[in-house]
Parts: structure tokens; sequence; C-alpha cells
């Protein structure tokens, strides 16, 4: 028997504004150094997002949790960092509503991957730090995120000794709304902690998608 496949299309997020503006009231209300102002008007499209995060941050290994200051102050990220850190404050200031969705590796032969993804009218794209290119982003072009995922599949290649080239995903989160949890007030906390209790706890009960059996499973799984 054929087992039921969970499809999350477009339209089960909520969309982005028609045409962005910058939310100068939530800028304000997230406590915002004036100091960053001028980066945040810059970057007013995911593209530029990312080819920030590309060219101006590097990718790095270290045990932080960073948020949006100390990502600037250090001109480094690693995925979690430039996802939820950078990259999701700026998007929801633009008037995009960005989601978190997590990719999950065999933990034995590689890691987990964050992805910020959002809603253009009803098509589905993606922004992500990474060091390797092809695990970035992906325009807004994707009816469902399974087909989103589908285009990152060929490339989650593990690099750890032993496992060089093998792919290694296994699945993906359902899209994780950080607001109703979090609030906006972590976006400029400071220290190399300063996300830690949003690092131990956004996909608390978030359910995910086994790739290859599409079996639905809690988030995170045991290895």
């Amino acid at each position: 028997m054929k087992k039921n496949i969970h499809i999350i299309h477009a339209h089960h997020l909520i969309p982005s504004l028609s045409k962005q503006k910058l939310n100068t009231v939530l800028l304000k209300e997230s406590n915002s150094p004036v100091e960053f102002h001028s980066l945040i008007k810059e970057l007013d499209t995911p593209q530029k997002i990312q080819v920030f995060m590309k060219e101006k941050l590097k990718y790095h290994h270290k045990d932080t949790v960073r948020a949006f200051p100390d990502i600037i102050r250090y001109r480094q990220a690693d995925c979690f960092e430039g996802g939820i850190g950078f990259a999701y404050p700026i998007l929801l200031f633009w008037g995009y509503r960005p989601y978190v969705v997590m990719l999950h590796a065999d933990h034995k032969r590689d890691v987990d991957h964050t992805l910020i993804i959002y809603r253009t009218h009803d098509k589905i794209g993606a922004i992500a730090k990474s060091s390797f290119s092809m695990l970035m982003d992906r325009e807004p072009i994707y009816d469902t995120l399974h087909d989103l995922i589908n285009t990152y599949y060929p490339h989650y290649l593990s690099d750890f000794e032993g496992y060089v080239g093998e792919n290694t995903l296994i699945g993906y989160s359902d899209p994780i709304d950080l607001l109703p949890k979090f609030g906006i007030n972590w976006f400029f906390l400071k220290g190399d902690n300063a996300l830690q209790n949003l690092y131990d706890h956004f996909t608390d009960n978030v359910m995910c998608t086994n790739y290859h059996t599409h079996e639905r499973f809690l988030y995170p799984p045991e290895d």
C-alpha cells in the first residue's frame, strides 16, 4: 500500500507582503542599534542577504550561537547563526515571513543544516549559510517544501573522514515559526551564547518527514 505523503504547499505558509517595505516600527520594537540600520536597509531582498552572507561572512565551526551584533562584529557565522541570527531578522523587517526548516542528516556521517524559507506569491524559496555553495539559497520557484528539498538532496554529501562523498540527508522538518514562541527580543542580543535558549528549544515538538519513506517522526530523532 502506498504511503500518504505529507505535503506542505506554499499556501500553507504565511505570505510575504505583496510589496516589500521596511517595517520601521518593528525595527524599533526589536531594540535594533542604529549602527545596523544602514546595512539592514541595504539588504532589502533575499538575494542581497544571501550575497552578503556568502561574500562577507566567513563560515566557521566554533561552538557559538551568536546573534546579529556579534555575527557582524566577527564577520563569521555557521548555518544556524547565518540563517536564524542574521537572515531571519532582516527578512522579517522587509515584510517577508521567514520560517526555519532543519535538514536532518545521519549524525554518524554528517551534521544537520538550517534553511530559512519564505513564500513569495505562491512559491517557496530559501536562503542559508554554508561552506558548500549548493547548500545555500534557492529562488522562490517551488510549489511545495518537498520540491525545494529535492534540490538539496543530491548535494547533501558528507565530508567526514571515512564517509566523504556519501549522501547523508535523511529528512526535513516542518516549517518552524519562531515568532509565536520567541518573539523578537532576541534579535540583537550580544555574546557567544546569546541564542543558546533558542538553539536548545526551537525544535521542541517539531515534526519531520523522512525524505525516503515519507514517514513522520519527532525531531530530534534517536541515532
